[in-house]
């Protein structure tokens, strides 16, 4: 599906065949308006008609300076204004438009946003999720190109969900994979110590002996992003990985500070992707050991792809041999005398293949190189993004590596697991005892980037006709210096028996560039009665 952002008000969609889903472009209402600090405010709007004001859940603090607030996916022809959290004042902003994409994908798992300016070549903006009724909405950034296409498709190759840890300082002399050897002529991430360790099931892909070594993922982590190496097994794996069905891998310190920060505790989330290798030059083999001609062990290196088989060819002899391979990494010919001018075929795990051929002897140490690299890789995954459990939906995240746990100070407690409180699903968050400045703090396992232009989501409600106020968020983390950090408090709105969805912008109201914790907390010493909390979670948008 392709889209231009029109010269005047009306967007063009034009369909390119590629699915029967739809993505438009629409305008984006982007409120300017000075708030006096001291309370919330919660953004309301009202039909082109002139109808009645209605929350639209979006609640910013009020600061010494002017705020700025974009309202992706709400309708530009409509008028909104800000009412402080206790109704008593109002301010009209200023308006201006920007724009972004929505779109139903049903029955997909992952988006992928492109744009263009010539419809020639495309670029991959992002990568969105839809949500269980297949909805998404994604802002677009400005300045804009004379000439903005963009397109959505649905992801072939899918962004594989991983937990990573940190095995300490990476040594490129070793590793099961047996590079070491060779180093200086392996790929500058080798050399540089961004290696990975993968569980034996992955190390030995397909049943094939040390078949991932070499290979290269991409990955995409609450810091940053990094592209590595696999170099080396590990037998054991985080409970909730493996087992589970989810990917996992042990990366060096030096990977490991990139994609989850100086600050994290060791583990992490990630999206990831197999790339190629970022290899220099062709396909290389090392003799590790040549022993009388009878015995012989070879490690094909420097290559783009994975190797899943080698075979030797005697002189004079039509016959390939394939080679068994061992658990770290060598092709042992064992047996009969080696008849030279040898030949060796390399097979890629994409199946493509690399001759060498007239090999006139091999000796302990040398170093062959074939005259061409393998080029066949299938279509990629979407670049990684970073990805974020739902804080809470019918229990805490129990992702390793984005694992969420709340608890009570001051006297307040919860209960995670109440029937009577979910808004959706089976259950949610009982808050009681609120009263006095306490209340409740949801933690993470590892700080994370704050999305861009992405919002904090919950509902929320007293448990009873007795309205529960004032009550207020605090989302806590650090700045950019890694410093602590908190944001504004947030007062909500006096909490009715009715569900209220509330939705907090990130780039408002002082939230941390880096997030590690959310709190809902009482304003007054007053006893309240208890609250309903559920599907808290993290949006980027």
């Amino acid at each position: 599906m392709i889209a231009r952002i029109p010269p005047l008000s009306i967007a063009v969609l034009l369909s390119c065949g590629l699915h029967a889903n739809e993505m438009n472009i629409s305008g984006t209402p982007v409120l300017t308006a000075s708030l006096d600090s001291g309370w919330a405010w919660q953004v309301e709007s009202s039909s082109p008609a002139g109808g009645p004001w209605t929350p639209t859940g979006i609640l910013v603090a009020g600061s010494a300076s002017p705020v700025s607030v974009r309202l992706d996916g709400f309708p530009a022809d409509h008028a909104y204004r800000f009412r402080s959290h206790d109704l008593k004042y109002e301010v009209t902003p200023s308006l201006v438009r920007g724009w972004h994409l929505a779109g139903i994908e049903t029955d997909v798992k992952q988006v992928i946003i492109d744009a263009s300016s010539d419809l020639a070549g495309w670029t991959q903006q992002t990568v969105v999720f839809p949500d269980a009724s297949g909805n998404y909405v994604r802002a677009i950034r400005e300045p804009l190109s004379p000439r903005a296409f963009f397109r959505s498709i649905p992801a072939v190759t899918l962004l594989e969900s991983a937990s990573v840890t940190s095995y300490g300082p990476a040594d490129p002399n070793t590793g099961t994979s047996g590079f070491g050897p060779v180093k200086n002529e392996m790929p500058l991430i080798y050399q540089n110590g961004l290696l990975a360790a993968v569980h034996t099931s992955d190390f030995n892909r397909g049943g094939i002996p040390a078949a991932a070594s070499g290979e290269c993922y991409e990955l995409s982590g609450p810091a940053g992003r990094a592209t590595v190496m696999v170099n080396e097994v590990t037998s054991t794996a985080l409970v909730g990985t493996i087992d589970a069905g989810r990917e996992y891998m042990d990366l060096s310190d030096q990977a490991f500070g990139q994609i989850a920060g100086p600050t994290s505790i060791g583990i992490a989330a990630v999206t990831r992707r197999l790339v190629p290798a970022p290899v220099i030059g062709n396909l290389k083999l090392f003799v590790v050991i040549n022993a009388g001609g009878f015995y012989t062990e070879l490690r094909p290196y420097n290559h783009r792809a994975g190797v899943n088989q080698l075979e030797i060819k005697n002189h004079g002899s039509s016959t390939w041999t394939p080679l068994p391979r061992t658990s770290y990494n060598s092709f042992v010919h064992n047996g009969a005398a080696l008849v030279f001018p040898l030949s060796v075929r390399i097979t890629s795990r994409f199946g493509e293949v690399i001759e060498l051929s007239g090999i006139p002897s091999m000796t302990s140490g040398d170093r062959l190189s074939a005259a061409s690299q393998f080029t066949t890789f299938p279509p990629q995954a979407p670049e990684p993004v970073q990805w974020l459990a739902p804080v809470y939906q019918d229990g805490f995240s129990t992702v390793p590596g984005d694992s969420w746990s709340g608890s009570g100070y001051g006297g307040t407690a919860l209960n995670a697991n109440s029937p009577a409180a979910a808004y959706s699903g089976s259950s949610g968050l009982e808050i009681t005892g609120l009263a006095g400045f306490n209340g409740v703090t949801f933690s993470h396992n590892t700080p994370f980037a704050r999305p861009d232009q992405g919002l904090l989501t919950f509902a929320i409600r007293s448990s009873s006709t007795t309205p529960a106020h004032p009550l207020a968020i605090r989302v806590n983390g650090s700045d950019s210096t890694g410093a602590p950090a908190t944001s504004s408090l947030i007062l909500l709105p006096s909490l009715t028996d009715t569900w209220q969805v509330f939705r907090l912008p990130l780039n408002n109201s002082g939230i941390p560039p880096v997030v590690s914790s959310i709190e809902l907390t009482s304003r007054s010493p007053d006893p309240k009665p208890a609250v309903w909390m559920d599907d808290i979670r993290f949006i980027p948008h």
